[in-house]
């Protein structure tokens, strides 16, 4: 049995238990196994690599939008506040450009006012040269006195008051000379050659005075015969009528020419 058993043994050194063959290339196993581990290493330590790079992208990429972010909204803020100080200062422009153009539109509305007024008086001054003018053509100068013989009709009282105001009064006949000289004044001038004078019996009836109070004396020869009359008891004022060559009494209210005098000394 032990023979066997020896024999069994034997059989199995001679299958393969050459140590020397066993530890004569010791390093090819361990090298194989080194290797292995070594390359399993690279790669996990390549992939960790690989994820924390990942992960920089990402936080570099995150910090990037949150710049670019912080970047907008700061440039937006900032146009905003810019812009509304421009609408601001726009708006203050325009105010002020409003309450000037109100101002210059108050100054156009008073100047052409005063424009206006302006022109008036011109033309009010205009009129009143023209008439002084015409005034001074139509004055005749005659001994002392110089005579105006009027181109409008009004009644007796209004012609006499218009006389006063160029510095008259209607006209006083104190000679022949003077009545010759009026006759031939409006003969000229008057188609119907008639005007009122200076005489009238307004205060008194039949007591005939001249405008500057003087009482009819002498020169009373000067009317038409049969004048005057009062025909109708209106008949209060003298007109001179170169039809008839003489004087005669006509209602005051009637619109006729009239003739003023005034002093040249």
């Amino acid at each position: 049995m032990d023979d066997q058993i020896y024999g069994n043994v034997d059989q199995r050194q001679g299958f393969d238990l050459d140590t020397d063959g066993v530890y004569a290339n010791p390093e090819p196993i361990t090298t194989t196994t080194h290797d292995e581990n070594k390359e399993e290493g690279e790669k996990s330590t390549g992939g960790d690599s690989t994820v924390r790079c990942y992960r920089v992208a990402v936080v570099s990429l995150g910090l990037l939008c949150v710049l670019l972010t912080a970047t907008i909204i700061s440039v937006a803020i900032k146009g905003t506040a810019e812009r509304k100080q421009l609408q601001d200062e726009i708006q203050f422009s325009y105010n002020n450009l409003t309450q000037e153009k109100d101002q210059l539109q108050a100054t156009i509305t008073i100047l052409t006012q005063e424009k206006d007024q302006l022109e008036e008086r011109n033309s009010a001054l205009a009129q009143q040269i023209t008439k002084l003018f015409k005034s001074i053509c139509e004055w005749k100068c005659f001994g002392s006195s110089r005579y105006y013989i009027s181109s409008d009709k009004r009644n007796w009282a209004d012609s006499q008051q218009h006389c006063m105001d160029l510095g008259g009064d209607l006209v006083i006949i104190d000679s022949q000379e003077e009545q010759e000289f009026i006759l031939e004044q409006i003969k000229s001038i008057y188609a119907e050659t008639r005007a009122w004078i200076g005489l009238s019996d307004l205060e008194t009836e039949g007591v005939w005075k001249w405008v500057d109070g003087k009482h009819l004396d002498n020169n009373g020869r000067y009317w038409v015969k049969g004048e005057p009359n009062d025909s109708g008891g209106y008949e209060d004022c003298a007109e001179i009528f170169g039809g008839w060559g003489g004087w005669n009494d006509r209602p005051y209210k009637m619109k006729m020419y009239y003739i003023c005098e005034r002093q040249t000394s």
